[in-house]
């Protein structure tokens, strides 16, 4: 991958060539100042370029330009709020390669590899003047789950584990240093897909997310509230399933599947559903896909017992889920005697 930024201020101009070698080469990242080319490239003596806010990236792959329907360019930030000028030109090479249309004009979507590589090098890459830039940009991502355990930025805790993409800080930040990032994840999040499964991802790798629920006076009535807490994982070895990041964590002080009700919230890893759910989640994805579909996204009780009926009647004795294996509204209660008042110190 070669990236090149351009950018500019009133005062400063600057152009850089940054060239990434293989992942097995020592020296990884090689930076050369190209800026006395400034003066003959014409785009940079106009003057209208320097009074409106203008950012986009050009990609290409192997050399030529990748066509589509914005003219080969991506947006990458979105603040208006800076005077800042970026442009900038990625060029891809062999596996690093968007999913075309048949046609060849169009980017349909990216393999997840290329979104990691992509984001990581433009977020590096900026420079650091635009602090206001968002640094990350989420195109439509296309990709088996099994692929984010062959990312070596997001295996090696140098890389995406030590970006600030956690609010202020970096997951490094608050396994390490203790710093408190209350944030309860949810299994899917169809806003930002992509920066939201890495985040979930490095959390599942790195450490042990747990969800504790508490009450809080409102009105005349106690409602549920769900605190998160990210433990440093003392496992030497990654936790890499291949299941979606975060479909399962803990609960402190809940047994159920799910509080309250059967949605959206991540199961609860001590559960006997969840516990055969990732026992036989490998072969279910293999041969029994649309039944593991509706296991996994159904908001439907009675829908999820009966298709674990009908597994019992076609699965090996193996990976059978146990004959009283079944979901009920117990699943999902919350005993609100039992759990703690939210107090001010949980905020």
């Amino acid at each position: 991958m070669i990236f090149v930024t351009f950018d500019m201020m009133i005062i400063v101009k600057k152009l850089r060539l940054i060239v990434y070698k293989p992942e097995n080469d020592k020296q990884r990242k090689l930076e050369i100042d190209i800026s006395y080319l400034l003066n003959g490239i014409e785009l940079f003596n106009q003057k209208h370029y320097l009074d409106i806010f203008f950012d986009a990236i050009v990609l290409s792959h192997n050399g030529i330009i990748i066509p589509n329907k914005k003219g080969a360019t991506i947006e990458f930030s979105n603040n208006w709020n800076t005077k800042k000028i970026v442009l900038g030109y990625i060029e891809l090479s062999d596996s690093l390669r968007p999913n075309l249309s048949i046609a060849r004009n169009s980017i349909i979507s990216i393999p997840w590899i290329l979104w990691s590589n992509l984001n990581y090098t433009i977020r590096k890459n900026i420079p650091e003047e635009c602090e206001l830039f968002i640094k990350m940009y989420d195109l439509n991502v296309d990709f088996n789950y099994k692929d984010l355990n062959k990312d070596s930025f997001l295996m090696d805790k140098k890389y995406w584990a030590s970006e600030k993409i956690f609010g202020k800080y970096s997951l490094i930040d608050i396994l390490e240093n203790g710093f408190e990032y209350d944030h309860v994840f949810v299994r899917y999040n169809y806003h930002n897909k992509g920066y939201e499964i890495l985040r979930k991802k490095l959390v599942e790798l790195y450490s042990k997310y747990e969800i504790s629920l508490f009450k809080e006076k409102e009105d005349d009535k106690f409602v549920l509230v769900r605190k998160s807490v990210f433990k440093k994982n003392t496992d030497l070895s990654l936790n890499k399933p291949n299941y979606p990041p975060l479909t399962f964590c803990s609960y402190s002080n809940f047994n159920g599947l799910m509080p309250k009700k059967l949605d959206n919230q991540i199961f609860n890893i001590d559960h006997p559903f969840s516990k055969w759910l990732i026992m036989s989640y490998d072969y279910l994805e293999k041969n029994y896909s649309n039944h593991l579909y509706i296991l996994m996204n159904s908001l439907d009780i009675s829908i999820i017992n009966t298709t674990l009926d009908k597994l019992r009647n076609h699965l090996p004795e193996k990976y059978k889920p146990a004959t009283d294996l079944f979901l009920t509204e117990e699943d999902f209660k919350v005993d609100f005697e039992k759990i703690p008042i939210l107090k001010e110190t949980c905020l």
